[in-house]
Parts: structure tokens; sequence; C-alpha cells
């Protein structure tokens, strides 16, 4: 919306003109990868993956956990996925089915996030830095070309985070709090900053041409992460606590007084109250005053 008001984007303005109102409104719902709509800036490309594999991820999630084995389940999907990924760039199929060639690098965070509870890390944390750029470079030198329907990019991109999944898990985490809470200042206004950095910058070359190259990064900066900052407290923050609530209304309540859960233990036979019981007992067990 700001962009369609101010006119501040990296999108040629023919091209934003073109668009008409069914690219806006793809562009507003997220969808312009199905629509193949141009984007209003050039970050908007990624968002429409981004929340269609939000809308799969929760099942994955849930087949995982319900596994004794989820580790070798989530790389046998994996292998299923990259599989149908490679396939739907070698073989004439309709361009929806392009997008079979993102689900295989979310999988790398979900295998990270079920190995964390189950590898001690031994690695010192900011041996990090010299690990991801080295997944980099080999990717740089594995790639063929830039096009991402390259069935042996869609490979090695696959693989990249796959190897970044299995990695993470086995670093200590990063004993600095300075470094931890910068960090998470960071990553709390990504998303603000991901979104408004082109605006911001266009603003800045165009407003602030004559002033020196310095004074053009620093304000770009300044301006760049305000306008994060500002958007987190008054859209971004406001929502997820609405979607915290929406939430918390599915979730089960605790039993109530005298409704315990009785959980029978196959190897010894003797009954067991389970944990959620318990702490409803305990929330209305009589205190030394009563």
């Amino acid at each position: 919306l700001l962009v369609l008001l101010i006119g501040w984007t990296d999108l040629p303005h023919g091209s934003l003109v073109e668009m008409g109102w069914r690219g806006i409104a793809a562009n507003f719902a997220l969808i312009q990868n199905a629509t193949h709509s141009f984007n209003i800036e050039g970050p908007l490309w990624s968002l429409p993956w981004e929340v269609q594999m939000y809308l799969v991820l929760p099942a994955l999630f849930l087949l995982l956990k319900k596994s004794d084995r989820p580790l070798l389940l989530s790389l046998s999907i994996w292998v299923g996925l990259t599989t149908l990924a490679v396939s739907s760039t070698v073989f004439k199929v309709p361009s929806i089915f392009h997008a079979a060639i993102f689900p295989p690098m979310f999988l790398g965070g979900m295998i990270a996030f079920h190995l964390g509870s189950r590898i001690r890390p031994r690695i010192w944390p900011f041996m990090w830095l010299l690990v991801v750029p080295g997944f980099l470079v080999g990717r740089c030198l594995l790639l063929q070309g830039d096009s991402m329907m390259n069935p042996r990019n869609v490979a090695v991109d696959s693989a990249v985070c796959l190897l970044l999944g299995l990695s993470i898990p086995l670093f200590k985490a990063v004993p600095f709090p300075w470094v931890t809470g910068s960090s998470h200042q960071i990553a709390k206004y990504s998303y603000g900053i991901y979104l408004f950095h082109i605006p911001a910058l266009i603003f800045i070359l165009k407003y602030f041409a004559p002033f020196s190259f310095v004074f053009k990064l620093v304000a770009y900066v300044v301006l760049s992460g305000a306008v994060s900052v500002f958007s987190y407290h008054v859209v971004e923050h406001p929502l997820i606590q609405f979607g915290k609530r929406v939430a918390e209304r599915f979730e089960s309540q605790p039993p109530l007084q005298g409704q315990l859960e009785v959980e029978g233990d196959s190897s010894s036979g003797v009954p067991q109250v389970s944990a959620a019981a318990a702490e409803g007992l305990g929330k209305h067990a009589p205190t030394p005053d009563h």
C-alpha cells in the first residue's frame, strides 16, 4: 500500500501501471506466484512461497512429532520432495507444478528443530561464521547458471538447505548476551527491514543524491530501521498477539477437579496420573490455611 501511494519501488513505472487491479489484488493476497503478476517490489517475490509453505509445515511438524523416528522420516520426505522438485524441472509440466522446487528447502529447518533435543552440541559457536560462507561458496561453485528451474540447481539448493539444517544442532549456543540480545532485536524487526529497505533506498537516492556516500549510507540504515521498528509495533506485533489469542482458543483446557486422566504403564501395570492432570489437581489442592 505504501509503494502504491508513493511509488518508491524498484519496479519500473510502466510495469506498475500495467499491473492493474488484478495484479495489485494478487500482491495484497500474496498469490502473485500463482497469477504470474509483477511484484510491487522485488523482495515480495519470495513471500507467496513462504506463506503457502506455512500452510503445509504444521502438518509436517505434527507428522514428525508423532513419529518414533522423526529424523529418518524427515530425510525420507526430503528425498521424495527433492525427487519431485527435480522431476518438475526435467519434464514438461504446467508451470503451477514448478512450486515443487521450494518444499525441500524448508525441510532443513524442521530437521534442525527435531535434532536440537537429540544431539549434544560440541562445536564452538563462532565456527558457524566459517561454515555458512563455506556452504555459500560451495553452492556457487556447483550451480549451473542462475536459473532456479535448472534441475541441477534445484538439487544443489535442496542439498545445501538440508546440510544447513543438519549442521545447526551441532553448534553450541553463543555465550555472550550482547551478541544474542542484539541478534534478537535484529531478528524481531527483520521482516520490516526486508520489506522496507527498497522504499528507503529509493527515497535516499531520490532526495539525498547530492550528499556524500557515507551520509547516504547512514541515513539509509537509520531510515530502514526506524520504519521497520514503527511497522512492527503498529502492525506486526498487534497481529502476532491476535494470532496467539486465536491459537489459545484451540488449546486443550486442564482437567477440572476430580477429573484425573489415568494412563496405564504397559511395563509396570501401574496407573499413572498424566502431567496435565497433576497440574490441574495442584491448582485445586487445599492450602495450609484451609
